[in-house]
């Protein structure tokens, strides 16, 4: 007799590897108590703590960069400048962070790198602006620069030495936004407008580009290779998790069009931004994604899919036997 569709199925699963479950994640929204522009999140620690600007609609109060832990905020305040003018985009597990701000009464924007000491500046010589985007456990730092008459370029602080990052590719900039703790470094590069993603491991470039997206912007890598950020589609922004492979859309539930996923840390969960009615500043709050447990619905999927591959080798058997 021939086989019928599920004993086909059942011996497809039973040749096949072990059914994978898509992670599935809990979504906790922030907002920054009066910040009517917008909440936005660009790191997260292995603590599950969080870095970020909240942005008003009031000048006088500009950014005001925090740090979101346990459901608190504190700000980050950089001696000598403005509040207003500090943006910051890193936070180490030490709890350490890292941005840029302006250095006042002077128009030039630096980078910072805050330690068991204070703050420390970071200036690539020549350039306005330096920014720090990301420090990882191990003290090294990446980031960007423009120098005058020039494009956009990217540096790696490590051990007190300052080398440059340049895609090996014709591009219009290069930015370079995370290193894990393995020295891998990820981030984007322009050509003729469109941004695409960049790896930088082992001294060798890999061009990161997901399927079908018009626009492809990598922001975070943690140490076992899983890289995120987010991409443009004829449908909006959406946050992406590229690890073994596989690429995988990250949509908060509550986003109208647009998900922007800035950071992982080493247990997979991700923070970022997105928007809830059609536009990007007082409709934008932050958000931080934790790896959950699949749906009930999954479960049922994985649960048939495990029966149907026992039942064919239990069929298997009594067939051999006979």
């Amino acid at each position: 007799m021939r086989p019928g569709l599920f004993t086909a199925i059942a011996a497809f699963i039973s040749l096949s590897a072990a059914p994978s479950v898509a992670a599935q994640y809990i979504f906790t929204t922030v907002d920054f108590a009066g910040a009517d522009f917008g909440t936005f999140l660009y790191g997260l620690n292995d603590a599950g703590a969080a870095v970020g600007t909240a942005q008003f609609k009031d000048g006088s109060q500009g950014n005001r960069s925090f740090v979101y832990e346990s459901g608190a905020f504190s700000t980050v305040d950089i001696p000598g400048s403005s509040p207003s003018a500090t943006v910051a985009y890193s936070l180490n597990n030490d709890g350490y962070t890292a941005g840029g701000y302006q250095d006042f009464p002077s128009t030039g924007v630096r980078g910072f790198i805050e330690t068991g000491s204070g703050f420390q500046s970071v200036d690539v010589p020549g350039a306005n602006p330096t920014e720090v985007h990301r420090v990882n456990n191990l003290g090294d730092a990446v980031g960007s620069y423009t120098a005058p008459g020039s494009i956009a370029r990217s540096f790696l602080l490590s051990g007190g030495t300052l080398s440059y990052i340049d895609v090996p590719w014709d591009s219009d900039y290069t930015d370079a936004w995370d290193i894990n703790d393995g020295g891998d470094i990820v981030g984007s590069y322009g050509v003729d407008g469109v941004s695409h993603g960049f790896l930088l491991s082992g001294g060798a470039f890999t061009m990161i580009d997901v399927p079908g997206a018009l626009r492809t912007s990598v922001m975070g890598i943690n140490n076992a290779g899983a890289i995120a950020g987010h991409y443009t589609s004829a449908t909006g922004v959406h946050g992406f998790v590229f690890e073994n492979g596989v690429y995988t859309t990250i949509d908060h539930p509550l986003a109208d069009s647009l998900t922007f996923v800035m950071d992982i840390n080493n247990d997979g969960s991700l923070v970022g931004f997105f928007n809830t009615a059609g536009g990007y500043s007082e409709y934008t709050h932050g958000f931080i994604a934790d790896v959950g447990v699949p749906e009930p619905a999954t479960w049922a999927l994985l649960l048939v899919g495990f029966g149907l591959g026992g039942a064919s080798l239990r069929q298997r058997r009594r067939a051999a036997s006979i």
